[in-house]
């Protein structure tokens, strides 16, 4: 039983295939996200399939490299090599995606900013609770791929000033960011 039931992403490794497989837990990944999941692992495929990571917190872009297997880390905002755990970029400003191999370095797509009202949001256990148990999943504070054009959603219902400026304090709609990398 190998409990992939969250399959975000896939690279090949010569004859394997690596799976990334998002949570053990939940396959929806606003779900995973708010319940703060790292149940997310990496497989193997060449035969047979292989565990080769666990614990991860939603493993949403593979690739691989010379130095071995990178994985973005989406909940945890960064990439990180599984050979060794090292981890290669940390606090990323977004929740990272998929990794593809370009001339000279790697594209990462990114599939939401992170905001404020979000990160406050994921420090708050009690609320994050009772917004998952009685509010309409549509309607949770949290990164959404796209609106549902509904005035029940969580909007700019209040804001931060900075430089003299009121900016919007809501959840992030996806934006489609591509971050250009270097080979290192």
């Amino acid at each position: 039983e190998t409990g992939l039931n969250a399959i975000t992403a896939m690279a090949a490794d010569g004859e394997a295939l690596i799976l990334a497989n998002g949570s053990g837990r939940n396959t929806e990944w606003q779900r995973d996200l708010l319940e703060k999941g790292a149940t997310g692992s990496v497989w193997r495929f060449d035969g047979g399939m292989t565990r080769i990571a666990s614990g991860l917190a939603w493993p949403s872009g593979l690739a691989v490299d010379a130095g071995g297997i990178v994985v973005a880390e989406a909940w945890r905002h960064r990439l990180v090599r599984l050979a060794d755990g090292q981890v290669l970029l940390s606090d990323l400003p977004a929740y990272p995606g998929r990794l593809s191999k370009a001339p000279g370095g790697w594209w990462l797509a990114a599939f939401a900013p992170r905001s404020q009202l979000v990160e406050f949001v994921l420090r708050e256990p009690g609320y994050r609770q009772r917004m998952m148990e009685e509010v309409p999943r549509e309607y949770w504070v949290a990164p959404k791929l796209r609106s549902g054009q509904s005035f029940y959603e969580s909007l700019q219902g209040g804001g931060v000033k900075q430089l003299g400026k009121l900016k919007p304090w809501a959840p992030t709609m996806s934006a489609g960011i591509c971050i250009r990398l270097d080979d290192q």
